[in-house]
């Protein structure tokens, strides 16, 4: 437990939490006994993320829900449902405001499948979101219409859209996106790496 905790509070690496218990024994004078490994830590982590995302369900809260279709390993994707205050809490959001309320793995979801996650999600709380936010996917779009949700776009990609409308075209965008892919090639596995952009990536929706 205490390895555990120090990974989770403090976010040092798992390698970093067997150094502290190693300091702690040598304030203490005392050994604590056979230290884990990284590895054991680890899969403690996970073992906890798993317990309380199967039976810690927050209840009694006004919910709104988050969805998107997240990483895609080989053909299938993950549909994750978050949790957040419908009510704005006078700040940007953090992970303490996230509850993870769904996780859904597949090779699509038809916005039936979205609809079911979301009642789904809305029986874990113990009640339907207020509302329900999400990019312009019709699938996930379409999922709150039907289970009756109102639903808003998210801001990320409504800029996004905004952006790509505008200079998605304009030659002097495309001629400085064209020349950045350039050097992407050239520096990408150079000690200059470091300096490179982050890819652009098309927003869904429009």
């Amino acid at each position: 437990m205490l390895c555990v905790l120090i990974y989770v509070r403090t976010g040092c690496g798992l390698r970093t939490v067997i150094s502290i218990i190693r300091i702690f024994e040598e304030v203490i004078g005392d050994p604590l006994g056979k230290l884990p490994c990284y590895n054991s830590v680890a899969n403690w982590v996970r073992k906890l993320g798993l317990s309380v995302y199967e039976e810690d369900a927050p209840q009694g809260r006004k919910y709104a829900h988050i969805i998107d279709e997240s990483i895609m390993i080989n053909k299938e994707k993950l549909l994750v449902v978050l949790g957040v205050p419908a009510e704005h809490t006078g700040k940007p959001l953090n992970h303490d405001d996230v509850s993870v309320l769904g996780m859904h793995i597949g090779k699509c979801f038809k916005r039936d499948y979205v609809k079911e996650a979301i009642e789904k999600a809305s029986d874990k709380t113990g009640g339907s979101p207020e509302y329900g936010i999400s990019d312009g996917a019709h699938n996930l779009v379409g999922g709150f219409k039907d289970a009756g949700i109102d639903h808003h776009l998210d801001i990320s990609h409504t800029l996004g859209n905004c952006m790509k409308h505008v200079y998605g075209k304009d030659a002097d965008f495309v001629s400085l996106t064209e020349k950045l892919g350039k050097i992407r090639v050239q520096y990408h596995l150079t000690d200059k790496a470091w300096l490179l952009p982050p890819n652009m990536r098309a927003r869904h929706g429009s």
